[in-house]
C-alpha cells in the first residue's frame, strides 16, 4: 500500500513540474522536424513555411533533429533580421527553441546549422508573422 502511495506521489510531481504551455493559458508549441537528406543532398523541414499567428504571440517554436548522428551547432536556428523578435537557444542536442514575440506581421528567413554532417547542411525556409 505504502508502494501505491509513493508511485501515485511520485508521478503527481513529475506532472507538476511538466506543465503544458496550454494549460498555463500560453501558445502551444509549433513542433518542426529537421531531416539530413541520404547523399549529401541537405536538409529538409516538416513545416515550410512555418505559420505563427498574432493571437498566439510568444510561441515556441521548437525544432527536433530527426535523424540520428547529427546535432544542432550552437547557432543551430539563427533567424535572419530577426531582431528583438525572437529569442532562441539550444536546449540538447538535438532541440532547438526560439520564441516568437510576434510584436510585428513579417516573413523571416532562419538558417539551420547541423554538425555531424559532411558538408555543414544549411537552409534558408522561413517564419511567417501573419
Amino acid at each position: 500500500m505504502k508502494e501505491n502511495i509513493l508511485i501515485v506521489a511520485a508521478t503527481a510531481a513529475m506532472l507538476a513540474g511538466c506543465p503544458d504551455m496550454e494549460r498555463l493559458g500560453g501558445p502551444a508549441p509549433i513542433n518542426v522536424d529537421v531531416r539530413v537528406q541520404p547523399a549529401g543532398k541537405g536538409i529538409s523541414v516538416s513545416r515550410e513555411p512555418i505559420y505563427v499567428h498574432a493571437l498566439n504571440g510568444h510561441t515556441p517554436i521548437v525544432w527536433n533533429i530527426a535523424t540520428s548522428g547529427y546535432t544542432f551547432a550552437s547557432n543551430g536556428i539563427e533567424i535572419v533580421n530577426g531582431g528583438t523578435e525572437f529569442d532562441c537557444s539550444r536546449k540538447s542536442d538535438v532541440v532547438f527553441i526560439c520564441f516568437d514575440h510576434y510584436t510585428k506581421p513579417a516573413t523571416y528567413k532562419y538558417w539551420i546549422r547541423l554538425e555531424g554532417s559532411p558538408a555543414t547542411p544549411a537552409l534558408d525556409p522561413t517564419v511567417v508573422n501573419n
